[in-house]
């Protein structure tokens, strides 16, 4: 009896062993599959590649709203974004990339404002409050990485508020923000423009100050007398341009 226990323990323990060795040998093909697949793919690479992409797409719109603010050409969006889905299929080939847009038609609501987009662009202008904008909805499929539907937005702004004209003390108060509804705080002298009819205004110092709900005021000193209506003209570091009109 104890011979047929003992006889019993060590084939438990011949088939305990061999099925450990099965389980390795049959795992062994998976793990190795697993561990060159996650060594080998570039995953790095193609989160670069993807921020990359978005970083540039942000850029293609900005480098547009410049343009169209200046030219007022409504079509200059759509056909940078048609020129970079061609550029994109010969940079990078094989990837199986596609580059899908959606220039924004229609009113769009942003920072209490509602914005009336055509191609993507909006430039509403010679008011007390006055904007240029552009909004794009872009869509990426890579087949190389079996990315498929990554979608992300792009909204460029900039605004333009006329706060005060006092023409006693050749002084306008303006205030200037941005798209993350957040106030554009490095601009100066030369990035503002006063005109009263057909006649430029100089300008003799742009500073800075804060009122009580803690907004950024541009305080423009005017050197030469003005009369009303007076507009205001802004360029920010972009190049994007906004006139405001006070009456």
């Amino acid at each position: 009896m104890r011979r047929l226990v003992r006889n019993q323990k060590g084939q438990f323990v011949i088939i305990a062993a061999m099925l450990v060795a099965l389980m390795m040998i049959s795992l062994s093909p998976l793990l190795h599959e697993a561990a060159t697949y996650y060594t080998h793919e570039p995953w790095e690479e193609y989160l670069s590649l993807i921020g990359g992409l978005e970083l540039n797409s942000q850029r293609l719109t900005e480098l547009s709203l410049v343009n169209y603010s200046q030219t007022g050409n409504q079509s200059i969006l759509g056909g940078y974004l048609n020129q970079w889905q061609v550029d994109l299929s010969q940079i990078y080939p094989g990837r199986g990339m596609l580059l899908a847009y959606n220039l924004k038609n229609g009113t769009v609501g942003l920072h209490g404002t509602n914005i009336d987009y055509t191609s993507g662009l909006c430039r509403y202008w010679n008011q007390k409050s006055s904007y240029s904008s552009a909004k794009v909805q872009y869509g990426l499929d890579m087949a190389s990485v079996g990315l498929t539907g990554y979608r992300y937005e792009v909204t460029v702004h900039l605004n333009l508020t006329i706060l005060q004209v006092d023409t006693s003390n050749k002084q306008i108060n303006v205030t200037v923000g941005q798209e993350e509804g957040l106030p554009v705080d490095n601009l100066g002298k030369n990035n503002f423009n006063v005109t009263s009819g057909s006649t430029s205004i100089s300008i003799t110092s742009v500073t800075q100050t804060y009122d009580p709900s803690n907004t950024l005021i541009y305080v423009i000193e005017c050197g030469q007398s003005f009369s009303k209506p007076v507009d205001v003209i802004v360029v920010d570091q972009r190049g994007i341009v906004v006139v405001s009109r006070f009456s």
